[in-house]
């Protein structure tokens, strides 16, 4: 089915996920500015799109498009449904949206009208071919009941655009047609057509994975080069095109791949290498402030004989526990215990500055309540957070921030507390090793 090929610079395996795609923009601008060079693009459904963008050059129309996308770029809704660029249905239009039901069924899919137009006005498949890029995508022949994995040398003349189109008919839009055949996203099959690199014969492989619906098969990396890049949040859906979610998501794919290569440190968050902070923190940590703040927060004797470098991985969150660089791990503890912003770079001296002004704002509001609570509030506040810690208070964006959680049950309450904490604890992973995060801050940069 493939013919083989191999190249010295990477393949770009973009999956498929509809509006999620915008990460695979800001992916490609974070490989960009690292100076990684990709001369071959493989996508399935958005990613095949962005693959032919990136084929051809397109870097200022791709962005145009991650600036301004909405539901209305992709498929033709009646304006009613629209609000911001996403849809909306409710009562006030559900009788036109009855209306709009019976003409999708009698098309049999979403008029995808307006996505096609503007692959015609920006793409140009004698620039693809000329390109020197190589390009491929997964789509799914209904009429043949059977998978078509495309190469560029494959598809006939004129007939690219209609291939990125097949491979992004996700179902319940309309289905494109070639040569008599019908097509829908390739999604049903490979999601993430990582294989079709593999069998061309590219070794040195980047794999851009949104999370898509679909069959996700798990790569083997087995003699290749592969670079597996994945969003780090779970967040929106295909069809999420509010301008929040894709600013976000957009985001995040730049990040997730600075991170990837190395150039931003962290695993919740993002932050900029900092070597003279790392030398300091590294002295730092065998000082006798250091152990003094240690002995504080580990007390248990079967700690003793631990370094202090182990007794800090002993309370690190488990994912963290191998990770070499402690003052990254530390600075993401802290950054979770006040639930501070993460789709943003940070340098640590900038992630001490916000702590030192939650802690502040956290503090104050918790000498308030102590004052001013009674007897019967206090209970009541005590069964609130009982019920936190079984997940059932409250939706996690709104809830404080752990540390005031923890102030809470140290500090205001006069009973219980001790069980509380510890559920507190299991709740939030990073909570212990976050509060001596904390301390050192404080004591490391006075």
């Amino acid at each position: 089915m493939f013919s083989k090929r191999k190249k010295e610079k990477y393949c770009l395996v973009l999956s498929g996920g509809g509006a999620k795609g915008v990460y695979h923009l800001g992916a490609w601008k974070a490989l960009s500015e690292l100076g990684i060079e990709v001369d071959a693009f493989i996508g399935n459904s958005i990613g095949a799109i962005v693959a032919g963008y990136l084929a051809q050059g397109l870097t200022k129309e791709l962005e145009y498009i991650g600036d301004n996308i909405g539901v209305d770029f992709i498929m033709k809704i009646p304006e009613e449904f629209l609000e911001n660029g996403a849809i909306r249905v409710g009562k006030a239009n559900l009788t036109a949206f009855k209306k709009f039901y019976h003409s999708v069924v009698e098309k049999k899919g979403i008029d995808v009208s307006p996505l096609r137009e503007m692959l015609k006005n920006h793409l140009s498949e004698e620039a693809i071919r000329r390109s020197g890029n190589d390009l491929g995508v997964v789509t799914f022949n209904v009429s043949d009941f059977k998978p078509q994995y495309e190469f560029l040398e494959d598809m006939p003349p004129g007939a690219v655009l209609d291939y990125l189109m097949a491979s992004a008919a996700f179902p319940g839009l309309e289905q494109t047609v070639i040569n008599g055949k019908s097509f829908i996203d390739g999604g049903v099959v490979d999601n993430m057509p990582y294989e079709m690199a593999r069998a061309r014969g590219y070794k040195n492989i980047i794999v851009v994975d949104i999370s898509g619906m679909g069959i996700n098969k798990k790569p083997n990396i087995t003699g290749s080069r592969t670079i597996y890049i994945k969003n780090s949040i779970n967040m929106g859906w295909v069809f999420d095109f509010s301008r929040s979610f894709l600013d976000n998501f957009r985001k995040l794919g730049y990040l997730d791949t600075k991170r990837v290569f190395g150039a931003l440190k962290g695993e919740k968050y993002f932050f900029l290498p900092d070597v003279k902070a790392e030398k300091s923190f590294d002295q730092y940590i065998d000082s006798e402030a250091a152990r003094k703040i240690l002995d504080f927060h580990i007390s248990s004797s079967d700690e003793e004989q631990l370094t202090p470098r182990q007794k800090i991985r002993r309370i690190l969150p488990e994912s963290m526990r191998q990770r070499k660089e402690l003052l990254y791990c530390l600075a993401d503890c802290a950054a979770a215990v006040f639930d501070i912003e993460q789709i943003r770079e940070y340098t640590l001296g900038e992630l001490a500055e916000r702590i030192r002004r939650k802690k502040d704002e956290d503090d104050i509001r918790v000498a308030k309540l102590k004052q001013e609570l009674t007897h019967d509030e206090q209970i009541s506040l005590g069964v609130q957070l009982e019920l936190l810690f079984k997940e059932v208070r409250k939706k996690d964006s709104d809830r404080d921030s752990p540390y005031y959680d923890y102030c809470l049950c140290t500090d205001v309450l006069e009973w219980g507390h001790k069980l509380l904490l510890k559920g507190l604890m299991v709740h939030h992973k990073e909570l212990s090793a976050g509060l001596l995060a904390i301390d050192f801050l404080f004591d490391y940069t006075k």
